[in-house]
This record gives structure tokens, C-alpha cells and sequence, in this order.
């Protein structure tokens, strides 16, 4: 990684059950926004091909480094400038959170429903889920 990147870390397991499958979702979506940012996975687990799997078919598998299990991963972690902690009970203490503040909720509402109204408009996805249908239907 380069000075400039901006790096998220996360420390797990390679289990289903820690949803680093989540995080590299959730980082694929983001990618094209930051396009310097990168994600590093220290750990090592059974579903570790699964996600360097995922990774490269989200087409951030050259943006997504995993480095295994490490001894002492205090240097990586202190480089990245997010951690992200995708487990069951970092997202209930974040729905919680936004249950405890409605006020925040709202406003993270609001902006959520605008981007997904600029990026998937009503009329743009009526016209490619026909254009799918379309192309599916078999010739007269």
C-alpha cells in the first residue's frame, strides 16, 4: 500500500460467522467513491479462499489484501485510518445507536434514500430489468 492510501483494517476469524463477507461487500460499494482506499484483512480462517473469492468477483480483489495470521499486527492496525468490526454485535450497537437517536437516523435516512434515488432512478432500473426480460425471451 502506498502513503497515500487510505486503509481500512479489520481483525477476524475467516468464518462465515465474523461477516468479513459483509465488510468486503460493503467495501466493494464504496470503492468507486475512493478510489485510494483499501481494505486489509489480518487473520486467517477456513472461509479464507471463499473471500479472496468474493473479493476478486466484487472487483476489489487488487484493493482487498489479506495478510493471515500475524503474530503482532499492531504496526498494520496502527496504519489504517478505519477499523471495522463487522460482527453481529458491532451492527446491533450501530442499530441501537440509531434507534437511541432518532434525530440521526433521519437525517442518515434522508441522505441514504437521495443517493439511492440518484443512483438507481425509478425509470433507469423499469428500463434494464425490461431490457433483461427482453434478451431472455426466446426469438419467434
Amino acid at each position: 500500500c502506498a502513503d497515500t492510501d487510505q486503509l481500512v483494517g479489520v481483525v477476524a476469524r475467516l468464518t462465515v460467522q465474523k461477516g468479513v463477507d459483509v465488510l468486503i461487500d460493503a467495501f466493494a460499494s464504496l470503492s468507486p467513491s475512493h478510489p485510494r482506499a483499501r481494505l486489509l484483512i489480518v487473520g486467517d480462517g477456513p472461509d479464507r479462499t471463499v473471500l479472496e473469492r468474493r473479493a476478486a468477483s466484487a472487483g476489489v480483489g487488487e484493493k482487498v489484501h489479506f495478510t493471515g495470521w500475524l503474530d503482532d499486527s499492531s504496526a498494520m492496525l496502527a496504519a489504517c485510518d478505519v477499523m471495522a468490526v463487522p460482527s453481529a454485535a458491532a451492527l446491533a450497537r450501530c442499530i441501537q445507536e440509531l434507534l437511541s437517536d432518532p434525530a440521526r437516523a433521519a437525517r442518515l435516512g434522508a441522505a441514504g434514500r437521495a443517493r439511492a434515488a440518484r443512483a438507481f432512478p425509478v425509470d433507469a432500473m423499469v428500463r434494464q430489468t425490461i431490457d433483461v426480460y427482453e434478451a431472455l425471451r426466446p426469438a419467434d
